[in-house]
C-alpha cells in the first residue's frame, strides 16, 4: 500500500513538471518606453521608424506603443513591414487600424499568416502615410529614443510564460508583495504566548502610522479644494471670532468651525491643510475607538485589530478622511459614542456617562446626522433601562440618574441650536438642510427604489479597485451568492468545531488559498479585480447575522445606528464621502463574522487573520498604483481655487485697498468686507477698468486669466508673482498679483 502511495506521488509530480512544458501563447514585454512627450518620434507621411531586433521564439505578432501627438483626435491608419535584416526582403505586412491606437496600450501587428521562426534578425519599418506634420502619430520609445516600446506575441513552454508574466508585471508583484507582507505583519502577535495584548496593540500602532503617513503623503501633494465646503465653515469660524451668531444665513453648524478658531485667528497657518491634517488625526481616532469598541463586546483581538486594518485602509474611508470637511471627526465621535454607550452598561464609572452625553452633543454639532445618531441611542436606552427596572430590579432612581448623566449634557450643548430655530423658524426641529435642492426627497416607490439602488451602488463599490467608479452589483450573481453562503459555512465551521484535529487541515487550507491568491493577484489580476468587489460586498449582507449573534443587544443597538446613518445619507445625497461614518462598522462586522470564533491556536489563528485581510490589502495595493492619477484629477478640479487661495493668502501682507477681478471664495475668506471685487462684465472697456481702478483707490490687484478683465497690464503696474495651477484639457489656471502705483 505504501509503495502504491509512493507512485501516485510520483505520477503527480512528474505530470505537473510535464505540464510545465506545454507551449503556450504569451506577451512579452520587451520595453515599456518612457511615457514622456520627448520620448515619443512623429510619424507621418514619408517618415517613418525602422529597428532591427533578434526573435528569441516562435513569433506570431510584434506591438508597439502608439499615441495621438497633438491631440487631434484624427488618427490614421499604421502600416507595418516586417523584413529579413540581412536580405531585406520583405517577411510579412501588417495594418494596424487607427480606432486601436490607445495611450500606454500596445497595438500588434498581427503575423498569423507568416509566423517568424527564433533565432532570425528582423527589421520593423512602420509608418503613417495618410498622417501629416500637423497630426502626427507619435511612436514610444526609451530614454535614449534608440530603442522602441516593444512587445512579442511568442510561442513557448508554460514554465516560460509564468516567469515572463512575472517579469512583464514587476509592479504589481511589488505591490501585492507589499499587501502580503502587511497581512503577515498585522496577524504576526497570533504567533506569540504571553503579553499578546502588547503585541496586537503594537499591531494597531502600525495600521495607524502607515495610514498617517500614507494620507499626509497625499494631502501634501493637493492644492486647492473643489467646492466651498470648506469657506463655508471658516465663514463660521470668522463668525464665531467675532462673536456674531454662528447660525445665521448657514446651514452647517459650529462645532468643527469652533475648533479652527485658533487657527484662523492666528494667521500663520495653511488653514487648508490644517484642516486637512484634522480629519486625518480624526480618522485615526476613530480607528483607535473602533477597537476600543471591539474589545467591549467581548470581539477576540484577531478581529478587533482586523476592523480597525480593514477600515483603515478602505478607499472612500481613506479619500475623505483627506478632505477639509468634518466627515471623519465626525465618525470619531460617533465611534467614541458607541464605545462609552457599551462601557456605561458594562458598569464603567459615573463619568463615563458625563462623558458619553458630551461626545454625542458635539457629535449633532459637528454634522446633523449626530442628532439622528441621538435619537437613536436615546431610545435604545430608554427601551433598555425599563427592561433593566422591570427584570432586573433595578430602582427607578438609579435608571433615572444614568440616563440624565448621559443625555442632559447633550441637550444642554445642542440647545444653542434649538433656541436659534425657535426664535428664527418658530420650531426646534428645522434645519436649512430641509430645503436643499440636492435632497433625493422619496416621495414614490420609484424614488425609493432609487435611492436605496444609489446607497447600494456605493457600498456594494467599498473595495472597487478605482478610485471614482461606482457599480450597483447585482445581488443574483455566483460570485455574490457563493460570497455570503460561503462566509455564513465559514462562520458555522469555526463556531461548531473546535476539536484539535481538524486545525492542520484547517490552517492548510488557508495558507494555500493565500498562495493563490498572491498569484492570483499577479496571473490573473482582471479576474481578482473583478471577483473581490463582488465577493467583499457579499461580506456585508453575509456579516449581519452573524455579528449580532457574536453581540447581542449592543450590536442590535450598533446596527440600528449604521441603518439610521445610511438613511441619512440615502435622503441627504447618495455620495461616498457621506458614508465616511459607516465604513467602520462594516468593516467591524464583516471582521466579527470571519474571525471572532476563529480558535485561538497560534498557526491556526495567524493565518486565518493573513487569509482574512489579504483580499482587502490586495485591493489597497490595486488602488496604490493608481493613486497619482486620482491626485492629477484632484488637483485639476481644485485648480482655479489653488492660485486663488494662495493668491489671496500673499495678498494679505500688501497694501490696500485690495481689489480681484472676481469674488472668488478665498478672497471673501481674507478680506470681507473690506475687498473690492470688479463688477461681473464679459469684454471691459479699457475706460471702464480704469474708472474702477481710480473709484476704489485700489493699490493692490489680483487678476485671474478666467476672465477677460485685466488682460493686459498697464505701463506702470508692478508685476509681483504669479501663481499657477494645471487644469482640465491641459489649461493653466493663473493667479497673478500686481502692485499698483
Amino acid at each position: 500500500m505504501e509503495e502504491k502511495k509512493k507512485w501516485i506521488v510520483l505520477a503527480i509530480i512528474s505530470g505537473f513538471i510535464a505540464l510545465l512544458f506545454i507551449p503556450i501563447y504569451q506577451t512579452r514585454v520587451v520595453s515599456y518606453g518612457i511615457d514622456a512627450y520627448s520620448n515619443h518620434k512623429p510619424i507621418y507621411g514619408n517618415r517613418g521608424e525602422r529597428f532591427n531586433i533578434q526573435t528569441t521564439s516562435h513569433t506570431r505578432a510584434i506591438g508597439i506603443i502608439l499615441v495621438d501627438m497633438r491631440r487631434s483626435k484624427s488618427l490614421t491608419d499604421v502600416s507595418v513591414r516586417i523584413a529579413d535584416a540581412k536580405t531585406a526582403q520583405t517577411i510579412a505586412q501588417s495594418i494596424i487600424p487607427k480606432n486601436e491606437i490607445r495611450d500606454d496600450t500596445f497595438v500588434f501587428a498581427n503575423l498569423k499568416d507568416t509566423p517568424i521562426p527564433a533565432g532570425t534578425d528582423i527589421q520593423i519599418e512602420v509608418s503613417a502615410p495618410d498622417a501629416t506634420n500637423q497630426n502626427p502619430i507619435g511612436m514610444r520609445f526609451e530614454e535614449n529614443n534608440i530603442e522602441p516600446a516593444i512587445a512579442l506575441k511568442e510561442r513557448v513552454p508554460l514554465w516560460n510564460a509564468i516567469v515572463t508574466i512575472g517579469k512583464n508585471r514587476a509592479s504589481d508583484w511589488k505591490h501585492v508583495g507589499i499587501a502580503a507582507a502587511a497581512s503577515l505583519l498585522i496577524a504576526m502577535p497570533a504567533l506569540f504566548g504571553k503579553n499578546r495584548k502588547r503585541y496586537w496593540l503594537i499591531a494597531l500602532g502600525i495600521i495607524i502610522a502607515a495610514s498617517l503617513y500614507s494620507r499626509f503623503w497625499i494631502v501634501s501633494q493637493f492644492g486647492g479644494v473643489s467646492g466651498g465646503d470648506a469657506y463655508n465653515y471658516l465663514a463660521i469660524s470668522t463668525a464665531l471670532s467675532e462673536f456674531q451668531n454662528p447660525f445665521e444665513h448657514t446651514k452647517r453648524l459650529p462645532g468643527y468651525p469652533l475648533l479652527l478658531v485658533p487657527i484662523l485667528v492666528s494667521g500663520a497657518f495653511d488653514e487648508q491643510f490644517v484642516m486637512r491634517s484634522m480629519q486625518i488625526i480624526a480618522s485615526m481616532w476613530a480607528i483607535a475607538a473602533l477597537v476600543a469598541l471591539a474589545r467591549s463586546l467581548n470581539i477576540t483581538w484577531p478581529a478587533a485589530i482586523a476592523s480597525g486594518a480593514i477600515a483603515a485602509l478602505q478607499k472612500d474611508y481613506f479619500w475623505t478622511s483627506t478632505r477639509p470637511e468634518p466627515y471623519a471627526l465626525y465618525t470619531a465621535f460617533l465611534i467614541t459614542a458607541l464605545w462609552l454607550y457599551v462601557r456605561i452598561y458594562q458598569k464603567a464609572p459615573a463619568y463615563y456617562s458625563f462623558l458619553f452625553g458630551i461626545i454625542l452633543g458635539y457629535s449633532a454639532m459637528v454634522r446633523q446626522e449626530g442628532f439622528v445618531l441621538a435619537a437613536v441611542l436615546g431610545i435604545c436606552s430608554l427601551g433598555y433601562e425599563l427592561y433593566l427596572i422591570f427584570r432586573t430590579g433595578i430602582t427607578w432612581r438609579t435608571s433615572g440618574k444614568r440616563f440624565a448623566l448621559m443625555y442632559l449634557p447633550a441637550l444642554l450643548i445642542v440647545s444653542p441650536f434649538f433656541i436659534h430655530n425657535i426664535s428664527s423658524y418658530g420650531t426646534p426641529f428645522y434645519t436649512p438642510y430641509l430645503e436643499g435642492e440636492r435632497l433625493q426627497i422619496v416621495d414614490s416607490f420609484h424614488a425609493f427604489k432609487d435611492a436605496v439602488g444609489a446607497s447600494w451602488g456605493v457600498l456594494g463599490s467599498m473595495w472597487k479597485p478605482a478610485w471614482d467608479q461606482l457599480e450597483r452589483l447585482d445581488l443574483t450573481t455566483l460570485p455574490f451568492m457563493a460570497s455570503v453562503i460561503g462566509m455564513w459555512a465559514w462562520y458555522a465551521l469555526v463556531r461548531n468545531v473546535h476539536t484539535k484535529k481538524y486545525t492542520p487541515l484547517v490552517t492548510a487550507l488557508l495558507v494555500l488559498t493565500w498562495f493563490a491568491l498572491i498569484a492570483g493577484a499577479v496571473y490573473a489580476k482582471p479576474f481578482i479585480n473583478g471577483n473581490v468587489p463582488i465577493i467583499t460586498a457579499g461580506f456585508i449582507l453575509a456579516s449581519i447575522p452573524a455579528f449580532l449573534l457574536e453581540t447581542k443587544f449592543f450590536g442590535i443597538v450598533i446596527l440600528l445606528v449604521l441603518i439610521s446613518q445610511i438613511g441619512v445619507a440615502t435622503w441627504f445625497h447618495p455620495f461616498p464621502k457621506h458614508y465616511e461614518q459607516s465604513y467602520p462598522l462594516i468593516a467591524l462586522m464583516i471582521a466579527t463574522a470571519l474571525l471572532a470564533r476563529l480558535p485561538e491556536r497560534k498557526v491556526l489563528t495567524a493565518s486565518g487573520m493573513a487569509m482574512a485581510l489579504l483580499p482587502f490589502f490586495l485591493i489597497a495595493s490595486f488602488l496604490a498604483q493608481k493613486v497619482n492619477d486620482a491626485i492629477d484629477r484632484q488637483n485639476e478640479d481644485a485648480a482655479l481655487d489653488s492660485v486663488t487661495y494662495r493668491a489671496a493668502r500673499y495678498a494679505r501682507n500688501l497694501p490696500g485697498p485690495i481689489g480681484f477681478d472676481q469674488a472668488y471664495l478665498p478672497a471673501r475668506l481674507y478680506f470681507d468686507p473690506n475687498a473690492i471685487y470688479f463688477p461681473s462684465e464679459e469684454n471691459p472697456a479699457q475706460k471702464m477698468e480704469q474708472h474702477w481702478l481710480k473709484e476704489h483707490a485700489i493699490k493692490t490687484l489680483v487678476v485671474t486669466n478666467v476672465n477677460n478683465v485685466f488682460k493686459k497690464p498697464y505701463p506702470d503696474w508692478k508685476h509681483l508673482v504669479t501663481f499657477k495651477a494645471a487644469s482640465h484639457d491641459e489649461r493653466i489656471e493663473e493667479a497673478t498679483i500686481y502692485e499698483l502705483p
